[in-house]
């Protein structure tokens, strides 16, 4: 094996071991305005995320914020843009019920705001809602398939396995027809599930193994 190929490799099988530990350890996907200041720079590579090396605010940050929000709010009740900001405050200083029931209330004003289906998509994952997560995250997909550095499909799939480790007959319309073998492979195995996903996103039947991803789409999923 090439050097090349091994680190490729390396890559792929720590990509496949960790993700399911990544959402309570680094960020998933958010949407303030810090986001849009990320997005006009080179998002981190995977060692960089998985790490911890890149920057982000304190608590105390988040305080601040809030105290200053609140104030804006109160003169501009229906800035669906603020309330994601304050939403997002709410989940970096652990509030994340307060955090969805901020956003549910906009979205009464803005139903199909892609951002704040995308935050409540994430602060559910948080309180352990994964039904939900995964509504909110289908939903803003729906709405915006390619945004957030195109790696919001990656988290709505993360959320599908994790509802899969929670209970192998979660997902009747992934799994029908696969034997036990194979379901416990996906429920353990994150890259075999994205491997499935972008599978049936093709249009894949159960007729034709499953085509192996491309090493862009892995590096992508990575």
């Amino acid at each position: 094996m090439t050097p090349a190929i091994l680190v490729r490799s390396l890559r792929w099988c720590w990509f496949g071991l960790s993700a399911l530990s990544v959402i309570g350890r680094v960020e998933a996907c958010l949407w303030d305005r810090d986001t849009v200041v990320m997005e006009s720079r080179v998002f981190p590579e995977a060692l960089e995320v998985m790490t911890g090396q890149f920057p982000r605010h304190s608590t105390e940050f988040y305080a601040w914020r809030e105290a200053t929000l609140k104030k804006a709010v109160s003169t501009d009740t229906n800035n669906p843009a603020l309330l994601d900001d304050l939403a997002v405050a709410f989940h970096k200083q652990g509030r994340h019920r307060q955090a969805i029931e901020l956003l549910t209330l906009s979205l009464k004003v803005q139903p199909n705001r892609y951002e704040t289906l995308s935050n409540l998509g994430t602060f559910t994952i948080y309180e352990g809602e994964l039904v939900p997560s995964r509504d909110w995250l289908s939903n803003a997909l729906t709405i915006n398939p390619d945004a957030h550095f195109g790696r919001e499909r990656y988290q709505l799939w993360l959320v599908e396995q994790l509802m899969l480790k929670r209970d192998p007959q979660a997902l009747p319309e992934l799994t029908a027809g696969f034997s036990e073998t194979t379901i416990k492979l996906l429920q353990t195995d994150y890259a075999k599930f994205v491997q499935l996903r972008v599978n049936l996103d093709e249009g894949w039947t159960r007729q034709t193994p499953l085509r192996e991803l491309s090493e862009a789409e892995q590096a992508k999923a990575v």
